[in-house]
C-alpha cells in the first residue's frame, strides 16, 4: 500500500538477473523451468556493480517457502497461490491437470500434505476476511459509505496493537491490515504480519476477498478479529497510496 524502499547490502560478488544461466544455489539451468528464476537479495559489490546475492530456480524458491511454513508456520502470497491451485491439482482434477510442467507436477506432488494443510487454512481465512467485508465494509453507514464519500484516495488509522491502511482505485478498494510493530518488537501482537482485503467500491453486496498476506494462520486470523467488531473511525492521509501513485 505504501511506497516500497528497496534494501541494498553488500556483498561481495553479485548475479546478473537476466543473463545468469544456472541456478546460483543448485546449479540447474533455468532453461529447466521455462527460463523463470527468482531474485534475492538486491545487492553491491566491491566494485558498485548492483544485482543480487542469488538468482535461483523455482524449485529452491519454492523449498524455501515449504521450509519458512514448516520452521514458523509462516504462510506468504506466493505459498497461498500454489496450495490454492495444488487443492485444484488434487481434488477437481483428481491429480490429472493437464498442460503443468513437470516441475510443477512435482512440486504439488512431493509437498502434497503441505500445500492441501495451507489450502485449507486460507479457506478459513478467506470466510473470514467475507464476514469482515459484511460488517464492516457494506453500506452507506460503514467503511464502504465512509470512502464513497471521502474525496482522497488514501485513508489510516492506528491502534494499540494494529494499523489499518485504505487506498482505491478503479472501482476497487484495498484495506491493509498491519501489525503495529515490525517482528521481534517486543510490543508486537501479531509477529509483524499483515493482511489486505480487497472490496468493490459500489457493490451492495459482497463481491471482495483476500489480496495477499504474509503471515501465519493464527496472526492473520488475529488481524481480522481485532478489527473486527469495532473497527476505528479512518482519516485522510496522502501518505497512502500504491506504490507512488
Amino acid at each position: 500500500m505504501a511506497e516500497v524502499k528497496i534494501q541494498i547490502d553488500k556483498a561481495d560478488q553479485v548475479y546478473d538477473m537476466d543473463t545468469h544461466p544456472n541456478c546460483t544455489r543448485c546449479k540447474t539451468s533455468f532453461e529447466v523451468f521455462g527460463g523463470h528464476r527468482v531474485g534475492v537479495g538486491r545487492a553491491e559489490d566491491p566494485a558498485g556493480k548492483q544485482g543480487w546475492k542469488e538468482v535461483i530456480c523455482d524449485a529452491c524458491d519454492q523449498s524455501d517457502r515449504i521450509h519458512a511454513y514448516k520452521t514458523t508456520g509462516e504462510m506468504s502470497s506466493r505459498l497461498v497461490t500454489e496450495a490454492v491451485l495444488c487443492d485444484m491439482h488434487w481434488n477437481e482434477f483428481g491429480g490429472e491437470s493437464k498442460r503443468l510442467r513437470d516441475t510443477v507436477r512435482a512440486y504439488y506432488t512431493n509437498h502434497k500434505d503441505v500445500l492441501l494443510e495451507v489450502a485449507e487454512k486460507n479457506k478459513k481465512i478467506t470466510a473470514r476476511a467475507r464476514e469482515w467485508e459484511e460488517k464492516n465494509w457494506i453500506g452507506a453507514d460503514k467503511l464502504q459509505g465512509f470512502y464513497q464519500k471521502s474525496p482522497a484516495r488514501g485513508h489510516s488509522v492506528e491502534t494499540e496493537t494494529y494499523k489499518a491502511l485504505l487506498w482505491g482505485s478503479a472501482g476497487r478498494v484495498l484495506l491493509t491490515l498491519q501489525d503495529r510493530y515490525p517482528q521481534g518488537n517486543p510490543n508486537s501482537k501479531f509477529g509483524g504480519a499483515w493482511i489486505t482485503l480487497i472490496f468493490d467500491e459500489d457493490s451492495p453486496e459482497c463481491r471482495g476477498g483476500v489480496q495477499g498476506y504474509c503471515a501465519t494462520f493464527d496472526e492473520a486470523m488475529g488481524l481480522l478479529n481485532a478489527a473486527f467488531d469495532k473497527f476505528p473511525k479512518m482519516k485522510q492521509d496522502d501518505e497512502v497510496r500504491l506504490f507512488g501513485m
